[in-house]
């Protein structure tokens, strides 16, 4: 059975380490990446450091998927926020504010993959341990809430692999993979790993690979891929 592709990547409103924002450059990273979804963080849209480009519309068109963005604030005559990237049909888009020192959001899709539907979510939380902590009540209400049985939950967590708020994470998504120990972040020469790719519920994937892509340029963060399955104990609901 084909596995799906997905992967996390923040983007820095498409800034990359020599300080050009260039929307074609993450493009292009994007289409390397050759995946179903990608959830992105500080995508900016209409915004005038980035020239009153909707970043989330361009990115789509020139990777030709469907987009789904989460202001989560007004920024520079514009909005700052989450967005996702998909080539599978999308039944429903859900958002979610989250607190944080700087707004914070969640973005979700529920999609249909070979008669399953998942819920993919593209969030970033906040640098502050206490607000991404207070980030955990809604989130989990959110993770809990029904819907989608088989959950994929990405994004730049803030947040090492061992943090609180990881480990409170995993006890909700908890089917466990083949995690590579590569570091994120800053992406040239990366000492942190704050990128994030959980799964669950339990028995709902089977974890076939995760990489850390070593792009060093486009962005601030490196993207994190992996490859997974549905497992045939988790109940189809299309």
């Amino acid at each position: 059975m084909p596995a799906l592709r997905v992967a996390t990547y923040n983007v820095r409103h498409c800034q990359g380490m020599d300080g050009r924002i260039d929307v074609e450059r993450i493009a292009g990273v994007l289409r390397g990446l050759d995946c179903h979804l990608v959830a992105l963080q500080e995508i900016d849209v209409r915004t005038r450091r980035c020239g009153g480009t909707d970043q989330a519309a361009e990115l789509a068109a020139r990777t030709g998927m469907t987009v789904g963005f989460s202001p989560s604030m007004a920024y520079d005559g514009g909005f700052y926020g989450n967005a996702i990237l998909s080539n599978l049909p999308v039944r429903a888009w859900h958002m979610l504010a989250l607190p944080g020192s700087e707004p914070r959001s969640l973005l979700a899709a529920d999609v249909v993959w070979r008669n399953h539907l998942v819920r993919f979510i593209s969030t970033h939380l906040d640098l502050d341990e206490h607000q991404r902590l207070a980030s955990m009540k809604p989130l989990r209400s959110f993770l809990t809430a029904g819907g989608a049985k088989a959950t994929i939950l990405a994004g730049d967590f803030n947040a090492g692999p061992e943090a609180t708020v990881l480990r409170q994470c995993r006890n909700l998504l908890p089917d466990s993979a083949p995690r590579s120990l590569e570091f994120t972040y800053p992406a040239p020469e990366p000492d942190i790993r704050i990128d994030h790719l959980l799964f669950g519920p339990q028995g709902t994937w089977e974890i076939l690979r995760e990489t850390v892509v070593a792009e060093k340029i486009a962005s601030d963060h490196r993207p994190v891929v992996a490859e997974v399955r549905c497992l045939p104990e988790a109940s189809p609901n299309p």
